[in-house]
């Protein structure tokens, strides 16, 4: 009986070792720093963003362009010079600061470019949609000039230069537009284009409103993407990119996603710190799950011991009583500390089994099925099982203790009644 109480005084501590040390490895695991990733997600929001703005851009440009005075003259006059129709492609090309600064044409342009311009849209001004009006007398006379009364050219593109007349304003802005014609010339075997401007009155023309309905709205292009709210917002909501806007502010879209996936990649590896136990190097999945395991064991072979002990207590009660495991809870304070002490193993157990465990779930070397959710609330189960058991065996031992004490005590005080 001596040998099987020292056993369980040994046991006892070496669970409780074995929880603090769990729960040291589950308290340094590092969690993964989320603001690498968010970050990318937002530059893929601020690129889809801007890609939807110019989408919105150039659908509105050929709406109003498509019925306009100079499309519609200029396409008549090439019928009637060529006896054919032609479609004229019509690009228009906005000031500095209000066009749209896509990543897809520019792989050169920053993340710093595109949130300052999409800042000044939701900030500092609407963006304008112009038109660029001529008169049809003036554009029949300036085609005529340019080609002769007897051309026969074949027009393949107007681009529509817009210039800003107030430089620096934010508020009652002047445009002025210029007309470039792009068409192709015939040299004997070599056929090349040329562009020519167009010297014809023009006048530029803040579009409000286009039939059908179009939105002329930029700013909710990115609102639509995430960018941004439809109340109070007055610029692009990009927190993460911020908080690391002095590695990426620089960086074109396509440069900053790599430096991000470099810079998450590290962060990974430095999380699969190895930890030595008995010489052998772990991950820290599995000496997490491993340990629990262990500790599972540890708990079966106690409360084994502890059954053991409960069969043999009437024949060595003294023994028992004299123990240090069940001495010490002979007192109220030291029942409640060794029962304090079955459940935190349970509970380190329970704290590294959901919150530490799953975020590091993908490095587990072995079959996934083994750390899955259903066997690790199994694993968990079993442990809240087994510690139970160890709970409800310490208090019916204490209790058969005590017994014979209150028997006795009880015979006492009420022998002299019964006499």
């Amino acid at each position: 009986m001596d040998k099987t109480l020292e056993t369980i005084a040994l046991v006892h501590r070496l669970i409780l070792g074995v929880a603090l040390a769990l729960f040291l490895v589950g308290v340094s695991n590092q969690r993964p720093n989320s603001v690498y990733e968010h970050a990318e997600l937002e530059i893929q929001t601020l690129t889809n963003g801007i890609e939807a703005a110019s989408e919105q851009v150039d659908t509105a440009y050929k709406a109003i362009y498509d019925k306009s005075e100079l499309k519609v003259t200029t396409q008549a006059w090439l019928w009637q010079h060529n006896g054919k129709q032609q479609n004229v492609y019509i690009k228009v090309i906005s000031p500095v600061d209000l066009a749209v600064p896509d990543s897809t044409q520019d792989p050169l342009l920053t993340l710093d470019a595109q949130v300052q311009w999409a800042n000044r849209i939701y900030r500092d001004l609407d963006f304008p949609f112009l038109l660029c009006d001529v008169g049809r007398p003036q554009l029949i006379h300036a085609l005529d000039k340019l080609f002769g009364a007897s051309g026969r050219p074949s027009v393949t593109q107007l681009t529509i230069y817009l210039r800003d007349g107030t430089p620096g304003a934010t508020v009652n802005r002047q445009f002025s537009c210029e007309i470039e014609l792009k068409y192709e010339v015939q040299m004997g075997t070599v056929t090349g284009t040329r562009r020519a401007i167009l010297h014809v009155p023009t006048t530029a023309v803040e579009v409000t409103q286009v039939v059908p309905w179009i939105d002329l709205d930029i700013a909710h292009a990115f609102k639509e993407n995430g960018l941004g709210d439809f109340e109070d917002t007055r610029a692009v909501l990009v927190p993460n990119l911020w908080e690391l806007w002095t590695y990426v502010g620089g960086r074109s879209p396509v440069a900053a996603l790599s430096f991000l996936k470099q810079k998450r990649k590290e962060e990974e590896e430095k999380l699969k710190e190895k930890i030595e136990i008995l010489g052998e190097s772990l991950s820290r999945t599995t000496t997490i799950i491993m340990t629990s395991i262990v500790e599972l064991c540890l708990m079966i072979y106690l409360l084994a011991h502890l059954i053991q002990v409960r069969r043999m207590l009437p024949e060595h009660q003294a023994t028992v009583f004299e123990s240090p495991f069940y001495g010490i809870m002979c007192t109220r304070l030291g029942r409640l500390v060794i029962l304090c002490t079955f459940v935190i193993p349970f509970a380190v157990c329970f704290f590294v089994l959901v919150g530490v465990f799953p975020s590091f779930q993908p490095e587990w070397p072995g079959p996934l099925w083994i750390v899955s959710r259903a066997a690790r609330w199994l694993l968990i189960a079993l442990l809240g099982g087994t510690d139970w058991l160890l709970i409800l065996q310490a208090r019916n031992a204490v209790a058969a203790l005590f017994e014979p004490q209150t028997k006795a005590a009880t015979e006492g005080v009420n022998g002299p009644v019964a006499q």
